[in-house]
C-alpha cells in the first residue's frame, strides 16, 4: 500500500492527516506516463506519498484574465529536475517534513511565442514553478494540472512570488512565476484554447485582447 499524507490548503488554514491508500488518479492526466518530459508522476507501492489539495474557485475567463499580470501564448520546452522546496514554506509544511515527507516543486521552461495585451516582459522564455514531483521514492502530488513538453498553452493567474530564492541557474527572478491551479488553457488549433479542467470553456487570443482592453478602459 502507499503511505500518504494529505496537506489541504484552505486560505491560511492548513490541516494535515495521515492515512493509507491503495490508489490515486488525476482525472485530467489518465493518458500521461511518468517521464522527463512531463510533470506527471505515477504512484507506486513503494512510494512515500504526499498529496496537496487546494480549494479551487471557479472563475470566468474575464476574472482569470483580470487577475493575470502577464499573458502570453507559450510552448513548454523543458521540464527541469524536481527539487526540494526550501523557500515559500510554512508551519504545515515543516510539520510534514518532521514526519519524513518531502515538499518539492518542478520548474518548467516555457518559450513565449506571443505576448497578449499591453504587458510584455523582456524575455523570450519564462520559468513556471509547479508544486509537486518525485525525488527518489518520495512523491509530492497536487491537484494542479500537469505540464508536458510540446504543449502550446496559455496560463492565467501566474503569480509573482515574493522572497523566492530558488530561481534556476541562468534565469532572472523577473521571469519566474508560480503556477496556479485551474489556469491552464491548451491549444486546440486555429488560435483557440480550451480550459483543461473544463473543455467546454474555449477562448481565443482575440477574446483575451478584447477583455484586457475593456479592463484597461474601465480602470
Amino acid at each position: 500500500m502507499i503511505k500518504k499524507i494529505v496537506v489541504y490548503l484552505l486560505g491560511a488554514a492548513i490541516c494535515i492527516s495521515l492515512f493509507w491508500s491503495t490508489s490515486y488518479l488525476f482525472a485530467s492526466s489518465t493518458s500521461l506516463k511518468e517521464s522527463d518530459d512531463t510533470t506527471y508522476v505515477e504512484i507506486t507501492s513503494s512510494d512515500l506519498y504526499t498529496r496537496q489539495s487546494f480549494l479551487i474557485e471557479n472563475m470566468s475567463v474575464q476574472e482569470q484574465v483580470g487577475q493575470s499580470d502577464v499573458l502570453f501564448v507559450g510552448k513548454v520546452v523543458d521540464i527541469l529536475p524536481t527539487v526540494e522546496t526550501n523557500d515559500l514554506i510554512d508551519s504545515g509544511i515543516l510539520e510534514a517534513r518532521e514526519k519524513g515527507y518531502k515538499y518539492v516543486h518542478t520548474d518548467v521552461i516555457i518559450e513565449v511565442l506571443e505576448y497578449i495585451g499591453e504587458k510584455k516582459l523582456d524575455f523570450n522564455e519564462v520559468v513556471v514553478r509547479r508544486q509537486g514531483g518525485r525525488i527518489g521514492n518520495s512523491v509530492h502530488s497536487t491537484d494542479m494540472e500537469n505540464l508536458s513538453v510540446g504543449e502550446e498553452i496559455i496560463l492565467t493567474r501566474l503569480e509573482k512570488p515574493e522572497n523566492v530564492t530558488q530561481v534556476p541557474n541562468g534565469f532572472e527572478p523577473d521571469q519566474y512565476f508560480l503556477f496556479s491551479p485551474n489556469s491552464k488553457f491548451v491549444s486546440k488549433g486555429k488560435g483557440r484554447f480550451y480550459l483543461e479542467n473544463d473543455p467546454n470553456e474555449v477562448i481565443t487570443k482575440e477574446d483575451i485582447i478584447d477583455i484586457t482592453n475593456k479592463l484597461n478602459t474601465s480602470q
